[in-house]
């Protein structure tokens, strides 16, 4: 996988799922997603940590590399 999937997508369909009458597997999923050279890019964790109000110095918040590797996450 080259490139994140669209986490508005991925949210629609997670919300689909929620929906009573949409069909359900009874096993959970076996595969395993990557993403190859995923970048950190230092404007955006800033942005990040100022919307969450974490701090942002020599390493990344601890939650976001959850955030940013939520729409993979969620396909």
């Amino acid at each position: 996988m080259g490139q994140q999937p669209s986490g508005l997508k991925n949210l629609a369909v997670a919300a689909a799922g929620a929906l009573p009458f949409v069909p359900r597997g009874d096993t959970l999923p076996t595969r395993t997603l990557t993403v190859d050279d995923l970048a950190i890019d230092p404007v955006n964790v800033a942005a990040y940590a100022n919307v969450t109000g974490l701090r942002f110095d020599n390493a990344v918040p601890l939650t976001y590399p959850f955030a940013l590797t939520f729409p993979t996450v969620m396909q």
